[in-house]
Parts: C-alpha cells; sequence; structure tokens
C-alpha cells in the first residue's frame, strides 16, 4: 500500500470508530443510559437529610452517565416549572397540584405518612395548648400567609375560612416559609400550614391540627405527563425499587 493509502486507512479507521461511538452515545442517550435529568424539590425538603439524599447518591452511582440538576423552588413556581419543562421531576406536596393540568404524581415512598392541615401560633396564646382548635375560634385573629405567587396556601385558606363563615385577615405577606414562622413567632398573625412544615419552627412556634377537618397533605414526586425525556421513567422506576 502506498503511504497515501495508507494516511487514507488510518482516517477512514477514526471515521468508522468516530461513527461507532456516536451510534453507541445515541443508543445510550434514546435508552435513558445517558442525559440529564433535572430534579426539583421544595425547601422543606431539605430537613429529611436522611432520606432523599441517600436515594440521590444511590442513584447516581447506579447511573453515572446521567448528569443530575438539583433545583430548588418554593411550591407553586415548582408546579410552574414542571409545567414548562424546566424541571423533570419535582419532590413535594399534594397541595395545590390538581390545578395545574397535565401533572401526574404519586406518593413518596420516602415520606408515606400524610400529615393534616394546622393552625399556627405563637407558644404563648391562649389557644395553643389545646390538641386540636375548631376554626371559628380564629375567625378575629390577623393572618400571615406566604405570598400568592409561592404556594397556594391563600386561596386553600380562604375557601376553607370561608366555609366556616369568615374572610381571613390579612394582615402580611411573605416569599419565604422561615419568615412566615418569624412572623408567627413575633406575635404579628397566626397562619394554616401542613404540619410537614413544622421541621422549620422553632420552639416558640405550636402547630394544633384543625378540630373537624379531614383535609390530608402527602409529599409527592410529580411530573409532566407528555415529557419526553427517558430518564424520567428510569427514575421512578428506581425509586420503586428502593
Amino acid at each position: 500500500m502506498t503511504a497515501a493509502g495508507t494516511e487514507l486507512l488510518k482516517y477512514a479507521n477514526e471515521i468508522v470508530a468516530k461513527s461507532e461511538e456516536a451510534i453507541s452515545q445515541a443508543h445510550l442517550a434514546a435508552t435513558g443510559g445517558i442525559g440529564i435529568l433535572r430534579i426539583g424539590f421544595t425547601g422543606s425538603m431539605e430537613q429529611e437529610k436522611d432520606k432523599l439524599p441517600s436515594f440521590i447518591k444511590q442513584f447516581h452511582s447506579n447511573h453515572s452517565g446521567i448528569k443530575l440538576s438539583l433545583l430548588r423552588y418554593n411550591m407553586t413556581p415548582l408546579s410552574q416549572a414542571l409545567d414548562r419543562g424546566d424541571v423533570d421531576i419535582a419532590f413535594t406536596f399534594s397541595y395545590g397540584l390538581h390545578e395545574t393540568a397535565g401533572l401526574s404524581w404519586q406518593i413518596c415512598p420516602f415520606y408515606p405518612q400524610s400529615r393534616p392541615m394546622c393552625i399556627v401560633l405563637p407558644i404563648e396564646h391562649p389557644l395553643a395548648a389545646k390538641d386540636k382548635i375548631e376554626l371559628c375560634e380564629v375567625a378575629h385573629e390577623p393572618f400571615v400567609i406566604i405570598s400568592r405567587s409561592e404556594a397556594p396556601n391563600y386561596e386553600h385558606m380562604e375557601r376553607l375560612c370561608a366555609s366556616h363563615g369568615f374572610y381571613p385577615n390579612i394582615v402580611c405577606e411573605t416569599p419565604v416559609l422561615e419568615t412566615l414562622l418569624l412572623l408567627v413567632e413575633t406575635g404579628i398573625g397566626i397562619t394554616i400550614l401542613a404540619q410537614h412544615t413544622e421541621a422549620f419552627a422553632g420552639p416558640n412556634v405550636r402547630f394544633v391540627e384543625i378540630a373537624n377537618y379531614d383535609y390530608r397533605v402527602d409529599r409527592v414526586i410529580a411530573w409532566k405527563e407528555t415529557n419526553p425525556n427517558p430518564l424520567v421513567a428510569i427514575f421512578l422506576e428506581a425509586i420503586k425499587a428502593y
């Protein structure tokens, strides 16, 4: 073979090798062997340091070709991110999810226990020592809430209070849960939250279950039904087997 032929053969072999690698990579991507999975979660999941992180660590170890992106949101922006396709999987709450069309969800096996809605008060409040509180008992109290753009609390609270004959007197809004709990602790107002969020509260805040109200909140894994990312199914199967 001539020198020119030898050189041409070398380049031809390189092209074949790169083509085979490209085909292999394309197959892996199509079947979920590689790619990027964007996982959103609400801030309260950070309090469960022994559950979600340990699963993510194991998933990453078992699927080293998959790049994971972890993104923290408040509840409403997280649902919106799922709807836009900015997030593939969300660890969130069942609270208000039905208001976003096209989402599917399942109970998160890390957090299987449903929790009640609670009235949240400063510890020195006269009602704080009770085991349960009737909503009519707080009809004249000032309320503080998470900003309406950040969580579906306001609409839920308004409907709930209206069903008991009053509308909440909202004196302050904040986008940050920790700030909301500080407002409660300092006596600015009371609020209504799922009991899961008690992990963020200090010792001077009390969560008291609402009497005669059986609405429960679940921690769930949610995804958009039309999401084309094959890694979603792989992630859900891994959770099921965990």
